[in-house]
């Protein structure tokens, strides 16, 4: 999927090429881009497949893609992030229709436009086996860019396209009911950072927050719990831990923002964990407390 995206693209598209095994199609799903994308796409490389829909978001680029992948197994990558050379070659070892997989995740890293590492994502392949349809729908475990799908046991699901801001969770949870969910425990994608990502827009949590709700709510009884309330207190749990991340990533901006959000929604019947109420201190007090940590660990 591509919109305006004429800064990655053939960034994106080499590294699929430059794959240690063939690729049997790349097909770019053009979403309504207003800058020179598709002319980039058509000089990067010859057969690719090439596709113009009026911008109708990324969920819906997506499922014009799978409606036009002839292959059994298909791979997600996003225009501004990047593969590395045996990516495909990797996960293959893993897809196995015959042990009921029905899709292979990556570990990954994160970079900037300046091509620095900000920091490496690991997977566990055990922990991805033992999750349920619930736990990919209440928090994210992987990214499509990451992912390989069987569809000979995923079958045809596709992105929810009513569904803006928590289309990769719903999807990675309906495939997941579909088969299990394997991963290669190595960093083999590069997951660009920078300001125009869809997930940095001011509103993006809270919408995933209320999205992601929502479909829990109507589809709970598919999804390997015993009832919509054991669900429900799951989500806030998970979406509280969500939260602590960014404290613990001393992104202290973000965690005061996400906190305000959630809080804002809690319901009335769930305790409110006390790290989501605490007190947050100055950035540079977690600075020394940080310091000093990693001087005990040392000692």
């Amino acid at each position: 999927p591509a919109y305006n995206a004429s800064q990655y693209i053939d960034q994106a598209i080499n590294s699929v090429v430059m794959q240690t095994v063939p690729i049997t199609e790349i097909i770019v799903v053009d979403d309504g881009s207003t800058d020179n994308t598709s002319e980039i796409v058509k000089t990067v490389a010859p057969n690719v497949i090439l596709v113009k829909q009026s911008n109708s978001g990324p969920s819906a680029a997506r499922n014009r893609g799978l409606d036009l992948a002839q292959g059994d197994v298909v791979a997600f990558l996003d225009a501004d992030d990047l593969w590395f050379p045996n990516k495909i070659e990797q996960q293959l070892k893993l897809i196995s229709p015959e042990n009921g997989v029905s899709a292979v995740a990556t570990a990954f890293e994160m970079f900037d436009d300046l091509g620095s590492t900000r920091r490496e994502v690991l997977i566990s392949d055990a922990e991805l086996k033992q999750y349920t349809p619930l736990d990919f729908a209440v928090f994210t475990r992987v990214f499509p860019s990451l992912l390989i799908i069987d569809r000979r046991i995923a079958g045809d699901v596709r992105f929810p396209q009513d569904i803006n801001a928590a289309e990769d969770l719903i999807y990675m949870s309906q495939i997941r009911a579909k088969g299990q969910v394997r991963a290669v425990e190595e960093v083999l994608v590069r997951r660009r950072h920078h300001k125009f990502q869809l997930t940095r827009r001011k509103e993006h949590h809270i919408q995933n927050l209320l999205q992601r709700l929502e479909w829990i709510r109507d589809n709970w009884s598919s999804l390997n719990v015993l009832s919509v309330e054991k669900a429900e207190h799951q989500f806030w749990n998970a979406a509280a831990d969500a939260v602590l991340i960014k404290l613990w990533e001393r992104d202290l901006d973000s965690f005061q923002i996400m906190r305000q959000e959630l809080l804002n929604i809690w319901p009335c019947n769930q305790p409110i964990p006390p790290y989501l109420t605490r007190r947050l201190y100055p950035k540079w007090l977690y600075h020394i407390k940080d310091a000093i940590d990693s001087l005990m660990v040392k000692t």
